[in-house]
């Protein structure tokens, strides 16, 4: 969960405060359809799986989570330095 509000956090510079409104209520309902669905399939693989794999599966899964996370404040901290050195966004790297 708190990656969904670092990345929303990611998403202050270029969207308005309507945009924001509309686009808060989507992700919210979608993390919660995740978690359910999440655990209705963690249910169904525990017994052939066993506990210990599916705790394998969790840390395959929040380790790609971090790894995009991780991308994600690189892209972004990129794009904040560029733009206090007075380059436009979508200007070219010199």
């Amino acid at each position: 969960m708190s990656s969904l509000w670092l990345n929303f956090g990611l998403c202050d510079g270029p969207l308005s405060l309507e945009q924001g409104k509309r686009l808060f209520p989507l992700l919210g309902s979608g993390a919660s359809a995740g978690a359910v669905a999440g655990a209705w399939i963690a249910g169904q693989l525990i017994k052939p799986l066993g506990p210990y794999k599916i705790m394998l599966i969790a840390l395959a899964a929040l380790c790609i989570c971090a790894a995009l996370t991780r991308l994600g404040g690189l892209h972004h901290h990129e794009a904040w330095r560029r733009t206090r050195e007075g380059e436009r966004p979508g200007d070219p790297e010199q």
